[in-house]
């Protein structure tokens, strides 16, 4: 009932009727009170995530080859509603057109074997695993400095918010020292007017 009523309802998410997701499992959870099915519009959502996370491994299972076929009871249902998802029925990626991207004057690896039946990797092969070794270490190299750079502007910009500080506190305690001035001469008028 809360997949037929899902079906049904889901497609008027974002029109008046059904503005958004919690209203959609309100108006679920009510139809199915009405059938005398006592659950909450949070019990619902659950349940539907639960019934997509065990058809999403349905649906993985029957894709994989060489593995026993299990059994999923709203299989027909899930598929009605969530045909068209991709998240479920992700696209293939791999076509045979990447073979083609491929550079076609990239030779082989050289290889030779010596009387051991030892593979030896010729040096075409050794230049390359150097060249991209040297790539790895150039572009360790520069994440070094990039934040080595970011650490000493950072360290400028807090010196710079320091030396504010200082200022400020400096200021402060000026203000501060003229107001005690000013109580202690308000103070000795007082004391004067007063005798």
């Amino acid at each position: 009932m809360m997949l037929e009523l899902y079906k049904v309802c889901g497609e008027k998410v974002g029109c008046l009727e059904i503005k958004n997701l919690k209203i959609l499992w309100e108006r679920i959870a009510d139809e199915l009170r009405k059938n005398k099915v006592n659950v909450t519009p949070k019990n619902c959502l659950n349940r539907l995530t639960v019934l997509q996370r065990n058809y999403k491994k349905f649906i993985d299972n029957q894709n994989q080859t060489g593995r026993g076929r299990i059994h999923f009871a709203y299989a027909q249902e899930m598929d009605e509603i969530f045909d068209k998802k991709k998240n479920i029925h992700p696209e293939l990626l791999l076509s045979t057109d990447a073979i083609n991207e491929a550079p076609l004057d990239m030779e082989p690896p050289e290889v030779t074997i010596s009387e051991g039946s030892e593979c030896k990797i010729g040096k075409e092969n050794k230049n390359t695993k150097k060249l991209i070794m040297k790539k790895k270490h150039t572009a360790l190299e520069k994440l070094r400095l990039d934040r080595k750079e970011y650490y000493i502007e950072k360290l400028g910009v807090e010196k710079e918010i320091l030396s504010e500080i200082k200022k400020r506190n400096a200021l402060l305690a000026e203000r501060n020292a003229l107001l005690h001035e000013q109580n202690c001469i308000l103070k000795e008028k007082q004391c004067h007017h007063n005798t």
